[in-house]
């Protein structure tokens, strides 16, 4: 697609289609994750699964680290965060090159408690693709990459400053 022009009617259906079948993944992604609340503790905040989720994946993290590569407001990352402290899945803990600085750790429990989550969303999308032929899942899945790849550099990029 072109850029700096009006889109036509055709790649302008195109991008349609696709943002509405990404909000219809997301809905479906919601119905999923809502199913697996229930091997939560009592108390703590869904989306903070997320949060715990990064922190395994990606590493120890610093608490501003966290909200920027989550693309959350730093309040709100403050609230989660204390969730998975007093739930035992995530520990502060001093950062080895400034000992004044702490980074956010998930603990064994925490690990533990994403493997079950993992377990069970593995389950749910064995059963989604039971009838899909593993080439397709795994096409999708690195269209997928690529895009959310692509999305990330986009969020990366400065804000445009020209007055168009």
């Amino acid at each position: 697609m072109s850029t700096g022009s009006l889109p036509t009617t055709e790649q302008a259906s195109v991008e349609s289609e696709l943002h509405h079948e990404l909000y219809r993944s997301t809905r479906v992604a919601q119905v999923a994750f809502s199913q697996l609340s229930g091997l939560l503790p009592p108390g703590l905040d869904p989306a903070a699964a997320h949060l715990l989720a990064w922190l395994v994946k990606k590493g120890p993290a610093r608490q501003g680290e966290l909200a920027q590569s989550t693309m959350l407001d730093p309040s709100t990352i403050s609230r989660r965060v204390g969730q998975l402290v007093r739930h035992g899945l995530v520990e502060r803990a001093a950062d080895p090159l400034d000992g004044r600085a702490v980074r956010l750790v998930a603990t064994a429990a925490g690990r533990e408690l994403l493997l079950r989550m993992r377990d069970a969303r593995d389950a749910i999308t064995r059963d989604l693709l039971a009838d899909w032929p593993e080439g397709e899942v795994e096409r999708l899945t690195g269209l997928l990459r690529r895009y959310n790849d692509a999305v990330d550099g986009f969020r990366r990029q400065p804000p445009s400053t020209t007055n168009d």
